[in-house]
């Protein structure tokens, strides 16, 4: 496709706020996602999944009740026995904590096995990296006339289980639903993220197919909006019809040409 320079210069406009906050919540997304999807998804991609990541949120997540017990001393107002910091006394405190770790890091074998046997991604079989095949099972949940798909799956189901799970778990006094909720409301404005530009991207590559094709209709020819899909150019133009045929020319080029700029 042709690049569109009056496109890229006039219409091309951007929310710096909304990508801030979206490219705030994709960056900071990638251990949180991790924590849910092993259970959720199957086959990522080699680049997509990493198992260093998954020791080191390990580790992290193993001491950090030992932390939050330790953090609890320097609080004035909190009751604590001091007799109960044992090692084996804290992990019973926080059982439900060790067992989610047990069974996220049992899952998340299973993934790097699954990956470890996928056909090679430099023979053209695999995608580096996919975000994995969602189980069938989330993909068949329905609320209300809302459908499963993919992008539903990604934004509601799977960090939906986690956030009830979370809160049954908060009501229950256990540390690990508080973890549950934060993640899973990390995971679905992720996912809500790369959905958006996903879209802007496919409706920035229509919009400007549009352009390309009624410029001349628009700036040369000088047919209403009406006639022209919608779009217009907001300019002054030259009088005579050649030299506008000439500037259309200018608008548009080669995406090389436009790159080598």
């Amino acid at each position: 496709m042709k690049r569109n320079l009056y496109y890229h210069q006039v219409y091309r406009r951007q929310n710096k706020l909304k990508l801030f906050i979206i490219h705030f919540f994709l960056g900071i997304s990638s251990l949180p996602r991790l924590l849910i999807e092993v259970f959720t998804r199957t086959r990522f991609g080699e680049r997509y999944y990493s198992f260093a990541a998954v020791v080191t949120i390990s580790v992290i997540l193993f001491f950090m009740p030992f932390l939050s017990s330790q953090l609890s001393l320097l609080n004035p107002y909190s009751y604590h026995n001091y007799d109960d910091d044992g090692f084996f006394t804290t992990i019973a405190k926080n059982i439900t904590w060790y067992i989610y770790l047990a069974a996220f890091f049992y899952f998340s074998l299973k993934r790097k096995k699954e990956v470890d046997r996928l056909l090679s991604v430099f023979d053209f079989a695999r995608f580096s990296l996919s975000t994995g095949v969602i189980h069938p099972k989330l993909l068949e949940f329905n609320i209300g006339k809302k459908t499963g798909d993919h992008r539903f799956a990604s934004t509601v189901i799977e960090p939906g289980i986690f956030l009830i799970a979370g809160i049954l778990l908060v009501l229950a006094h256990q540390m690990l639903g508080k973890l549950f909720i934060f993640v899973s409301i990390v995971y679905s404005l992720s996912w809500v993220g790369a959905y958006h530009l996903g879209d802007e991207f496919v409706m920035d590559t229509i919009d400007e197919m549009i352009c390309n094709e009624e410029m001349v209709e628009s700036f040369v020819e000088g047919k209403p909006i009406e006639d022209t899909r919608g779009f217009e150019m907001h300019c002054r133009k030259p009088n005579d019809p050649s030299f506008r045929r000439q500037v259309v020319d200018q608008m548009v080029g080669d995406d090389e040409a436009s790159e080598a700029f």
